[in-house]
């Protein structure tokens, strides 16, 4: 996933890779971690005050 700024200063994010969850396959459980972990770590970007956005940083990947 990465997480960038635009040309207006606006968070813009887009997945690197997309990731397909297939009920009860075998790698399931991972996939599904993989997703709510990109899930939790966007809640946490947003929560945090503009000024942390703004540390010059044009782009961050996980």
């Amino acid at each position: 996933m990465e997480c960038s700024l635009d040309n207006q200063d606006r968070l813009r994010f887009k997945l690197s890779k997309p990731v397909t969850v297939v009920y009860d396959s075998e790698n399931m459980g991972g996939n599904v971690e993989r997703v709510l972990g990109h899930i939790a770590w966007l809640l946490e970007e947003v929560q945090k005050p503009d000024s942390d956005s703004q540390t010059g940083e044009g782009s961050r990947e996980i």
